[in-house]
């Protein structure tokens, strides 16, 4: 967990992001949204059972983001570059 001064975390926490912010900035914001979700008690309080349900919020979050972004990228990248076979090293 990326530790942002208190100026950074006070701007953020009002107003969001700003060009230039670093992925630390990113990280934070994202744990604040999760701290506030169980904190709120809409994941059902501090329960193994709800802490497990943010990790696989999390992790098809992640999922759905490689799917859209990460994977065409390096798809076009491979197509523009040409693709390694390590089978060629």
């Amino acid at each position: 967990m990326p530790y942002v001064d208190a100026e950074t975390r006070n701007r953020v926490d009002r107003s969001g992001f700003e060009a230039g912010d670093k992925s630390g900035v990113l990280t934070y914001r994202l744990w604040r949204l999760l701290e506030e979700w169980m904190r709120d008690g809409r994941g059902g309080g501090w329960s193994y059972g709800s802490m497990n349900e943010v990790v696989g919020c999390l992790e098809t979050a992640k999922l759905e983001f490689s799917r859209r972004y990460l994977w065409p990228y390096e798809d076009q990248k491979m197509e523009d570059h040409g693709s390694l076979d390590l089978r060629d090293i």
